[in-house]
């Protein structure tokens, strides 16, 4: 774990704006320890740094749901992922194994906000 940390990091020195880096190191944080504070917040800030390189990827939209999900707004997830599969439906139609993917995250984010409930 502290290795992909140090790498992760590491690696951002030399490409501050790599998405793909900051992406791996928040899902990092987010599943090493989703109930202390300083590193929801570690993964807020990568979270934040992908949203504003890559703000149109798939992959930092689920990112994005996640972080919100971690911090106890199921309900801001779900709208986040409602918006951007309204949005985005044409592109989602031409590219059905991506819109699957997008409702399976958007079932799961509703399930377990149900349970957390």
């Amino acid at each position: 774990f502290q290795v992909a940390l140090n790498e992760g990091e590491a690696a951002l020195e030399n490409e501050p704006r790599e998405w793909r880096l900051h992406l791996a190191l928040a899902r990092i944080y987010q599943r090493a320890s989703p109930d202390d504070d300083a590193t929801m917040s570690l993964a807020r800030e990568h979270t934040d740094q992908a949203l504003e390189a890559a703000p149109g990827r798939v992959e930092v939209l689920e990112l994005r749901a996640a972080q919100l999900f971690h911090e106890g707004d199921s309900k801001a997830a779900l709208v986040l992922m409602d918006g951007f599969m309204e949005r985005n439906s044409e592109q989602l139609d031409e590219n059905p194994r991506i819109g699957r993917r997008l409702a399976e995250v958007r079932r799961q984010i509703e399930e377990l906000g149900k349970e957390d409930q």
